[in-house]
């Protein structure tokens, strides 16, 4: 998190000289920069899902991809592979690596192709929240992915003034 606050910082400031804020600016505390500072998924998120039943080989399927704005949020349907169908497995990636599972059982005797929603948000707080829901029968369960490699409150703070002060330098 601090090598990409750096290199925002970097960024912004080379941005600033080229477009010459700093020269217009008698002094360079008086010059008005319009930067957004906007807080993004850094890698992408998805699912990791079964591409061959016998095989087992898995494959990523990104629902929200890296870059995007923060809060974000992002649902897919997919359908139960066969009839009684007991559990889902639910295997979170990040970046295309497999970082979470969450088994959640299945109520009663569904049908083969029972319709199953899925939806995952990343909140303002970067943690995950994840929603599987049946509506045929008005199954829900929810869940949060709690991401404990984040900068506390206060390295955040100490960022953003660093962010803020390589950009006025």
């Amino acid at each position: 998190d601090k090598a990409v606050t750096y290199g925002a910082a970097l960024y912004a400031g080379m941005r600033y000289q080229e477009l010459g804020i700093a020269e217009e600016a008698q002094d360079k505390r008086e010059a008005k920069v319009s930067l957004k500072l906007e807080d993004v998924c850094a890698h992408s998120i998805g699912l990791l899902l079964t591409k061959d039943a016998i095989t087992k080989e898995k494959v990523d399927y990104v629902l929200i991809e890296e870059n995007t704005p923060i809060v974000a949020e992002a649902e897919q349907e997919f359908d139960t592979a066969y009839a009684g169908q007991t559990y889902i497995k639910i295997e979170l990636t990040e970046a295309g690596n497999k970082f979470t599972e969450q088994t959640i059982r299945l109520p009663g005797s569904l049908p083969m192709g029972t319709k199953v929603k899925v939806r995952i948000r990343v909140n303002s707080d970067h943690l995950i929240e994840v929603a599987m829901q049946i509506p045929s029968i008005g199954f829900m369960k929810e869940y949060q992915v709690p991401r404990t490699n984040n900068l506390s409150e206060e390295e955040q703070q100490e960022m953003s003034g660093l962010v803020a002060s390589k950009i006025i330098e």
